[in-house]
């Protein structure tokens, strides 16, 4: 399976098209967004065309979680709040945000991917792209979609019959 895993879109609607087009392109088959949509306007166009084909985390700047939630629905798609468990493709996930230190998100995520209780431990808010294997469990942040702090738009692209991911900029 392949899976998209976006955050931080922060309502950049012409890089979540942008996105969309690209991920499109290359057979995707499900997305995982980890947080700070913003609007419940730009949670419908990321999953727009991917109905019963997500799941996604509410991040610290997602204020209007209620139409998020009517979205969710409405669209199949599941919406918890972080952290949350999910089990897919064969695979034990964990989804979360982030916190407000940056540094103590890391380090509680990767504190996640060394319990071994997960195959794959999935986090966001840092805006920073990090990608880290601990024996064969995979800790990723895909960075920052939105772009609007580090002026780089990325997402991962993960491949869960072999665990491997590639970096995607736009």
């Amino acid at each position: 399976m392949r899976i998209a895993v976006i955050s931080d879109t922060h309502d950049n609607l012409v890089i979540i098209k942008k996105f969309k087009k690209e991920i499109l392109s290359v057979g995707i088959d499900y997305i995982v967004h980890l947080g700070d949509f913003t609007s419940p306007f730009a949670f419908k166009e990321v999953f727009s065309g991917f109905e019963g084909k997500g799941v996604a985390v509410l991040g610290n700047n997602d204020g209007e979680a209620f139409l998020m939630a009517r979205f969710a629905e409405k669209m199949n798609i599941k919406l918890f709040n972080h952290p949350a468990i999910l089990e897919l493709d064969g695979l034990r996930f964990l989804l979360m945000h982030g916190f407000s230190d940056l540094w103590f998100t890391l380090d509680f995520a990767r504190s996640l991917a060394v319990s071994g209780k997960y195959d794959i431990v999935l986090f966001g808010h840092t805006h920073s792209f990090y990608m880290e294997k601990i024996g064969d469990i995979v800790l990723l942040n895909p960075g920052e979609a939105g772009g609007w702090l580090t002026g780089k738009s990325t997402i991962a692209l993960l491949d869960t019959s072999n665990k491997t991911v590639s970096r995607v900029e736009i």
